[in-house]
């Protein structure tokens, strides 16, 4: 029987400024640095990474440069500043606590802009204000997350041209060799959580991931299923779904992803881990969580 192993990454959000190679590097001795002993948790694992952060890079800023109304990968990353980022904005602005005054002291347009109401109708300078806003109400989640996560996470929601690009490049990374493996694990973080579930869900081997791992995940927020559509489950792919989410993460909005945040009760949660005062998004401070590594070794072994 072939005894070969493979751990899949899918990164996050703000990882352009990387190579797929550096990700990979600091995913790894994040694992290891919580291992002691020879026999290290990845001896004798292939471990592979997935790198899309320059085609959502890119896409962020052909929009940014044209303009709202500019197209995208092909033409539909249309308004997503309008929309799918002002929705995810206010979300995070509740989670948080902001009102609409404290908003607005970040608010760096106009004397009659800044009197306006932040309605449904949310425009480009409000978003940018709460994203401020987040930053000084909440230093330690991350230095920029909020202005980094809101415009990549929206992008990609809207543009449905740039998510086949990116989920096509990802399976073609690292999806395409899986039958030369006895197990394979996929670790995802942040905006690769909702990668990840799309392509696993679309796999037709039923079981052939022995562990899907989520860090951080904004699965559970209702625009984000919205945009990626039903079905929601526990892909047939997969034979066991694990969840780390830290009470102070903010992208994991909701830190459960179970029947009522995600209409699945399969899914394993682990809703408590700390990460810290300092970024508690942090995908290699996920990847230290001792439950996280339990999880891979009873998987690996």
């Amino acid at each position: 029987m072939n005894q070969l192993k493979k751990v899949i990454l899918i990164h996050g959000i703000n990882n352009e400024r990387s190579t797929r190679e550096q990700i990979m590097e600091k995913w790894r001795s994040a694992l290891n640095s919580e291992i002691e002993g020879p026999n290290t948790l990845l001896k004798d694992v292939v471990l592979d990474c997935a790198y899309y952060a320059d085609l959502l890079a890119n896409a962020v800023n052909t929009v940014e440069t044209n303009g709202s109304n500019a197209t995208g990968m092909g033409g539909a990353a249309q308004v997503y500043s309008s929309r799918s980022e002002a929705e995810l904005a206010k979300l995070f602005m509740a989670r948080s606590g902001l009102t609409d005054a404290q908003v607005r002291d970040f608010h760096t347009t106009s004397n009659s802009e800044s009197t306006s109401e932040m309605a449904d109708g949310i425009h480009k300078h409000w978003v940018k204000a709460i994203a401020r806003a987040l930053e000084s109400a909440l230093p330690t989640q991350g230095r920029f997350l909020a202005r980094v996560f809101l415009p990549q996470a929206s992008v990609y929601l809207e543009d449905a041209e740039l998510r086949t690009a990116i989920k096509t490049r990802v399976k073609q990374q690292v999806f395409e060799d899986l039958d030369e493996y006895e197990s394979v694990v996929v670790i995802s973080h942040s905006l690769g959580t909702v990668v990840g579930f799309e392509i696993l869900r679309e796999l037709s081997e039923p079981n052939r991931i022995n562990l899907f791992a989520t860090m951080g995940s904004p699965l559970g927020i209702k625009l984000v299923k919205k945009k990626i559509r039903s079905p929601f489950f526990r892909p047939d792919s997969v034979q066991r779904w694990t969840n780390f989410s830290d009470p102070e993460d903010f992208v994991a909005l909701h830190g459960e992803l179970n029947m009522e945040t995600f209409g699945c009760s399969n899914i394993e949660n682990y809703a408590d881990v700390d990460n810290g005062r300092e970024d508690a998004h942090s995908a290699t401070r996920y990847l230290r969580d001792g439950r996280l590594l339990d999880v891979l070794r009873s998987t690996l072994r």
